[in-house]
């Protein structure tokens, strides 16, 4: 089973949880979903979540926007919508840069501070030593 993360408490879910309709972030239940909307997803998802501008955008825009997004996220303390986002972007960077290129590692980066803030269980603060300790910035 694959698993990911709720974009409201980090929690880890199955891939047939349930999730926004549009972006497709997912969420251990309806309150998660709602507590998420309210906080913020429902202006940030149109700008950022949409998959269709990816289209339209060149793989280095966009991960210059997610990078940004992200140490903006980290900053407002919203690390589930940060590990959310980080965790849809960083494969592909990976694909496009690379995975030593300095782009796909500050994505590393960020996702690694983000597992430590929102780490309430030790396979989230474990992961978040190993890309540590991946990432040489």
């Amino acid at each position: 089973m694959i698993l990911t993360t709720c974009a409201a408490c980090a929690a880890p879910l199955a891939l047939n949880a349930p999730r926004c309709v549009r972006c497709q972030v997912r969420y251990c239940n309806k309150t998660c979903q709602m507590d998420h909307w309210r906080r913020g997803h429902k202006q940030i998802r149109p700008r950022f979540w949409s998959r269709r501008p990816r289209a339209r955008l060149g793989p280095d825009e966009y991960v210059v926007c997610a990078d940004i997004l992200a140490k903006t996220l980290n900053m407002l303390e919203d690390y589930a919508e940060s590990i959310a986002l980080l965790r849809d972007v960083i494969p592909s960077s990976i694909a496009a840069f690379g995975l030593d290129e300095r782009r796909t590692l500050r994505l590393r980066y960020w996702l690694a501070d983000a597992l430590l803030h929102a780490g309430t269980d030790k396979a989230m603060i474990r992961e978040a030593i190993e890309v540590f300790e991946d990432t040489s910035l």
